[in-house]
């Protein structure tokens, strides 16, 4: 009887910690996407040093994101936007529609992330 408590114990510690973190990256994840909105907005009204402001906090706020995300999640995806979101800042400079798609491919990065990493009864069970 004590194998079968324990092994109970082990399942439902486990399904707690994916239900938890499956919920910090879906918030961490909508936290990024509320970030690249506003780097979008600040772009589009010419304020250029606010947004470039608003990318770097991103960036390393992605980094740190990263550093426990690597455990939870498959190193492919991250590896993804690591890519899009280095060259962000590069794309800042520049004039033209190359900020935009780059953001928008992050945005698209992001919410298959979270949609990924959305709790579901059935991935549980």
């Amino acid at each position: 009887m004590t194998r079968v408590k324990t092994s109970i114990g082990i399942m439902l510690l486990l399904i707690a910690l994916s239900l938890l973190s499956s919920l910090w990256v879906n918030s961490k994840c909508s936290a990024f996407l509320r970030d690249i909105s506003r780097i979008e907005e600040l772009c589009s009204e010419g304020k250029v040093d606010e947004a470039y402001r608003l990318t770097e906090d991103f960036e390393r706020e992605w980094a740190q994101f990263r550093k426990y995300a690597a455990v939870i999640l498959r190193s492919d995806r991250l590896t993804e936007v690591d890519r899009k979101a280095a060259g962000i800042l590069c794309l800042m400079d520049e004039s033209g529609g190359e900020l935009e798609s780059a953001l928008s491919d992050l945005r698209h990065m992001l919410k298959t992330i979270k949609k990924c990493e959305t709790p579901v009864f059935t991935s549980v069970f």
